[in-house]
């Protein structure tokens, strides 16, 4: 699984928040490293073109980094 890619081409689809974490979830749980989706994600908002995106990405940050707290982050 591609997740920088999946990420990228929903985001082009114009996705909700909950679908890109729904992305985000099953590339943890097909062994995806906490690391890995990290810099995939930081990567991504480097090259966000839209405020949207923006803050989608942040948020996936938020989720993946515990920021938003342990009952809404991905990884524990």
């Amino acid at each position: 699984m591609n997740l920088k890619e999946e990420i990228k081409l929903a985001l082009q689809q114009t996705v909700t928040l909950p679908e890109l974490k729904s992305i985000l979830i099953c590339y943890k749980e097909n062994g995806g490293s906490k690391e890995d989706a990290h810099l995939n994600l930081y990567e991504l908002l480097q090259e966000a073109s839209t405020e949207m995106e923006d803050s989608y990405l942040r948020a996936l940050l938020d989720f993946t980094i515990d920021y938003s707290g342990k009952n809404l982050s991905i990884w524990d």
